[in-house]
């Protein structure tokens, strides 16, 4: 990145910087993930400062060569996106998982437009849903499913790996990492599918082909999926988002 102006973006994480700055991780439009200084952020007393929050659809420009830039103005750009609770942990998740999957200055037009559809999304659940609604947790697989597609791995959804038939709704299927969907005769069944497969109905396959997942079984199966197709790529190194899920869910009764 050389310069921007007027750039739709978001911004994914911030952090202090020197006595007064702050470091901008921003997933933008055209540029993809890009770091910038916004100088003197934090002496700000006025509006400046709410423009720098997370999930809100900013303009922004910049200029800078390597991997830190710096910020000349943010403005905002259409409604707020007011999240709390449960869905904002579902918020910082999608930003942790973006920020450890998105190398820097790599244009993802296509994960920007999911990423927008996604807050602007959980922003409109937020007074009628609570985070683990099906309607929010759609929300979440299929812009899991998006990413994949964008990053190079797109799932097989449509036939089995080995065989190449069609997908059968009836049957059950494990999903292997590299390979895709396999189906498991009848004799297997009662067997545990390897650490590198889980096991999925076709039904719930056709569901997340088609963006779906309007049931429990689909949502759970598909969100097993995501986790270990998500999981070869985030590595060994847990998402700190998760455990704060885990223990919100907790201290709920959830």
């Amino acid at each position: 990145m050389r310069r921007m102006t007027l750039e739709p973006a978001y911004i994914l994480h911030r952090r202090p910087y020197r006595d007064s700055s702050l470091i901008l991780e921003i997933l933008s439009c055209s540029h993809g993930r890009i770091a910038l200084v916004a100088r003197g952020a934090r002496r700000r007393k006025l509006r400046a400062p709410v423009l720098l929050e997370l999930f809100q659809p900013l303009h922004v420009s910049g200029s800078g060569r390597g991997e830190l830039g710096t910020l000349h103005s943010a403005e905002p750009r259409g409604a707020l996106n007011m999240l709390s609770g449960q869905m904002l942990l579902n918020g910082f998740y999608v930003n942790e998982l973006l920020l450890r999957v998105l190398h820097r200055d790599d244009p993802c037009g296509g994960i920007f437009a999911a990423y927008e559809m996604l807050v602007t999304g959980l922003a409109t659940l937020q007074e009628a849903e609570s985070a683990v609604s099906p309607a929010a947790q759609r929300l979440l697989r299929l812009f899991e499913k998006r990413l994949l597609q964008e990053l190079g791995y797109g799932l097989i959804l449509a036939q089995d790996a080995v065989s190449a038939q069609e997908i059968t709704a009836s049957r059950v299927y494990e999903y292997h990492l590299g390979q895709g969907p396999v189906a498991v005769a009848q004799r297997d069944l009662s067997r545990f599918p390897s650490g590198t497969a889980v096991r999925i109905h076709g039904s719930s396959l056709q569901s997340l082909a088609a963006d779906e997942l309007r049931d429990r079984q689909s949502l759970r199966e598909v969100k097993y999926l995501m986790r270990l197709l998500l999981g070869a790529l985030l590595g060994d190194k847990p998402l700190n988002s998760r455990r704060l899920f885990a223990a919100a869910q907790y201290q709920s009764g959830g």
